[in-house]
Order: structure tokens, then sequence, then C-alpha cells
């Protein structure tokens, strides 16, 4: 079993955690007679320990040789590393040194639940992902999200109107707000809980629709149909604002008063190794203390 090790070095628990890791990995595989090969990424280097036994290399190739992908941070560096093994079919096992950790499958006291990886008692979870057409002045980019794709207002403190269409023409919904939140069902936990919309279990395959402090009397979040494609832009009334897209938090651009965003979803799946040591909703409860 390749196993490659992906630690957010700007989290302070990260290291630590990583290097526990790898010690639990070498002492389950030497308690059992298996054989588990460390990969890391050699931008990581320095903060592995003992080395020994460790290969390394760049990201991309140690993605494309490993078997499983360890990522040792909070939900956004799970987040991250979940798209690109998604793109690489590679499935991921969360360790949390972050916060929230909704993504992840184990703690950093629970690590040694890892030997489930070579009992083979676990599954493999598929989570929908969304893609994020955008379109600016005849130039387009394609963009791939876990979470969700939302379109606000810039940096002026204004709000906006945007429309949001089903095959082109259809309009769906028409928002004053300061902006709008396409979200997977995994998303559904993310910024469009905090923005009121409600929570879905992961494993349902939809698009959520949620509107940004809406000054609009249909202030409500809506639940799309995964199938289909849905366009927003700005409604042309007044003076245009500036709005930007992000994509799983990250800002990726300005989107000009003609400009666009279509959200779909995307054709790959993320993969998630599920231990079987917890389910989403004892997740919920424990980690937004409900309970």
């Amino acid at each position: 079993m390749k196993i490659l090790i992906k630690p957010n070095l700007q989290k302070p628990e990260a290291a630590g955690c990583a290097n526990q890791v790898i010690e639990t990995i070498r002492e389950i595989a030497a308690k059992r007679g298996d054989t588990a090969e460390v990969l890391i990424d050699e931008s990581d280097r320095q903060a592995v320990e003992n080395r020994g036994g460790i290969r390394f290399g760049t990201y991309r190739e140690m993605l494309d040789d490993c078997d499983i992908v360890i990522p040792v941070g909070g939900d956004g560096t799970v987040m991250r590393v979940a798209e690109t093994a998604a793109q690489a079919g590679k499935p991921v096992l969360g360790i949390n040194a972050g916060h929230i950790g909704f993504l992840t499958q184990a703690e950093i006291h629970e690590i040694n639940a890892i030997e489930r990886l070579f009992s083979g008692e676990y599954t493999i979870l598929n989570r929908m992902m969304m893609k994020a057409r955008v379109k600016n002045s005849g130039a387009e980019s394609v963009h791939m999200a876990l979470n969700d794709v939302v379109i606000r207002h810039g940096d002026a403190d204004r709000i906006v109107a945007v429309e949001v269409f089903a095959a082109a023409d259809k309009l769906i919904a028409a928002y004053r707000a300061d902006g709008v939140i396409f979200s997977t069902p995994t998303g559904s936990t993310a910024y469009s809980l905090s923005a009121g919309g409600p929570i879905v279990s992961p494993d349902m395959e939809l698009i959520l629709l949620t509107p940004i402090c809406s000054h609009s009397a249909f202030n409500s979040a809506v639940v799309l149909p995964a199938q289909h494609e849905y366009t927003a832009r700005e409604k042309p009334v007044g003076k245009s604002g500036v709005m930007h897209v992000s994509i799983d938090g990250v800002r990726i651009c300005k989107l000009e008063p003609r400009g666009s965003v279509t959200v779909s979803r995307a054709d790959i799946y993320a993969k998630f190794i599920d231990l079987g040591t917890r389910d989403f909703f004892n997740n919920l409860n424990q980690k937004l203390s409900w309970r």
C-alpha cells in the first residue's frame, strides 16, 4: 500500500500530527507483516522527523503513484487535497489538525483507526462535486468545487441584483442581496449553512441555491436537481455593482457586468474513505455542539 501524506504546515499542529501518522503506519505495517510505503511531497520534507523509508517527490508524481491520500489539517486542507485527488481517482482520509473538521474522519487522538486501512474495514463514499464555468468578455474558465461556488459583491459596501436561470432562460430566482451561493450537499454545512441554507446529507445529489443577506421579499434557499445547469448573472438594473467569484473559499476572479457563472454537476466525484467510526449526523451533533 502506498500512502501519500499531505500536511498543511500552516496549521500549528499539522507537522506533529503528520509525524504521528507516519509512525503509526510504520508500527501497524510491522505488526501485521504488511508492506506500506509513505510518500511525501518534496515541499513538505522539512516537516518529517524520521525520513527513513520515505519516498519524496513532486506532489503530482506522488499523487499519481499512491493508493490513498491522507491530508492533515482542517476542512480547507481536506477540500483542496480532495479536489486534486478526485481528478486522479484517489480516495482521501482526512486527519483533523484544524478546528471543526466536518470533512475529516479522525482526530489526532484517533490515529490508530488507520489500521482499518490495512484490514480493509472501510468503505469509499462518493461525494458530488460541481463544475463552474465563468464567462467574462468572451473569455471562459472552468473550475471544480467540492463545497460551493459563491458570487457576491466586491469591496464596495452595497447590495447586488442577481438572477439565476435554468436552461439559459428559465428564471428560478432573482435576489437583491450580498450575493448567492451554489452549494453541494457536502458544502451545505459550510458557508451555505451560515447564510441560512438547509443541512443536506452528503450522500444526496442536488444543488443548493442560497442568497447571502437577501434584501428581497423572497429570501429562501432553493433546492435544485443536480442534472441541470444553472446560470447566475447580474440583473441589469441601475448602476452595475462589482461582483467576485469564489470557489471553495478562494476568490478566483471579478465578474464583469455582462459576465455569467454556470454551475452544473461535475463528471467526477470526490472519494472519501469511511472508517465506520462516525456518521454524518452524530458528527453534526458533536461539531455544532447541539448536545
